[in-house]
């Protein structure tokens, strides 16, 4: 990415883990920063330090969304990258697991940065360049843990990935993907870490 020009950057789940990681590494770089998360007031944007926003964003909302896009365009330019990070975890099972929290999963893992793309791209479209990156994880590839519904949704963004990719990469707007293996987060603290390192030993 070519930060020269104060290319703006949506990230989504700022306030902590891997998202929070992103916005501290990147506004050292000559860009705007717009860290979104649920944690934050809804819909406003904060100036959080020189060139840095939080905004607060229900990623599996498409008004949500649309506000956000519109907001950004309307007080800065358009967008330029988006880094989906937010993300939930549930130690369901496929019997005792509840159809609400596969759901709640779903919609903020994959309905999430579905919407993000959807509501991004055109942004990215007007200036004919854009860059994505949307977090998997190893759990999409190897059963690890007890959940059910997490890695499914993992697997999910890989496949959603590479169409958007295929679809898009001819207007110069590039989709990949990052599969985190273990990362101490606070989604993670209260995993088993005993059966996630047997689990990881297969890999």
């Amino acid at each position: 990415m070519n930060f020269n020009d104060n290319k703006v950057i949506i990230i989504t789940g700022a306030a902590s883990g891997i998202g929070k990681s992103c916005v501290e590494i990147l506004s050292e770089e000559n860009t705007i920063i717009i860290a979104a998360d649920i944690s934050y007031p809804m819909n406003e944007f904060h100036e959080l330090h020189n060139q840095v926003f939080t905004f607060g964003l229900d990623v599996s909302k498409p008004q949500s969304w649309k506000l956000l896009i519109h907001k950004i365009e309307e007080n800065f330019s358009e967008v330029y990258a988006l880094i989906n990070c937010a993300g939930i975890s549930s130690r369901d099972k496929v019997i005792s697991g509840e159809l609400d929290e596969w759901e709640k999963v779903i919609h903020t893992n994959v309905l999430g940065p579905y919407l993000g793309m959807k509501y991004c791209i055109p942004s990215m479209l007007k200036h004919k360049n854009g860059a994505i990156i949307n977090l998997s994880s190893v759990g999409a590839h190897v059963g690890i843990g007890g959940g059910t519904v997490y890695p499914a949704s993992k697997g999910a963004i890989y496949s959603m990935s590479k169409r958007v990719a295929n679809d898009y990469g001819k207007e110069n707007i590039r989709v990949n993907v990052v599969t985190p293996g273990w990362i101490k987060t606070n989604m993670t603290k209260n995993a088993r870490k005993t059966t996630i390192l047997k689990s990881s030993n297969k890999l």
